[in-house]
């Protein structure tokens, strides 16, 4: 039996070879782009991951800063409330301080009419 009978055949190099040439290439050319493929997979893979992982830190980091402002919206409703009883507080001490104004005043001005009448009275007796 000959050689190529068997299915053996020589390449331009002279090596034995089971398959043809061109059906040898074709598988090596087909291992190179399987070999890029993976490794293109894997570079794909790596970006993926890359991305996840800034994705993962920047959702932490959205979230650090959304409970950051509620805090901050409630500190600022809390001064908001403390300062309408505050204001509260001053404008019923300043009604309570007007009453007292008022009621001094009216004092002031009876003791004004009884020093009057006094006075009226002590300039009748004298003359």
């Amino acid at each position: 039996m000959t050689a190529s009978k068997l299915g053996l055949k020589f390449d331009d190099l002279g090596r034995v070879r089971v398959v043809d040439e061109d059906t040898a290439n074709a598988t090596k050319e087909l291992h190179e782009q399987s070999s890029e493929l993976l490794e293109n997979i894997g570079k794909y893979q790596k970006i993926a991951e890359d991305l996840v992982s800034v994705s993962e830190t920047l959702a932490e980091q959205v979230e650090r800063e959304k409970l950051t402002a509620l805090q901050s919206n409630i500190k600022l409703q809390h001064e908001v409330e403390h300062r309408e009883m505050l204001k509260h507080q001053l404008q019923m001490q300043i009604l309570e301080k007007q009453s007292e104004l008022e009621r001094l005043n009216a004092e002031y001005h009876n003791l004004q009419r009884v020093e009057q009448e006094q006075q009226d009275m002590i300039d009748q007796l004298a003359a």
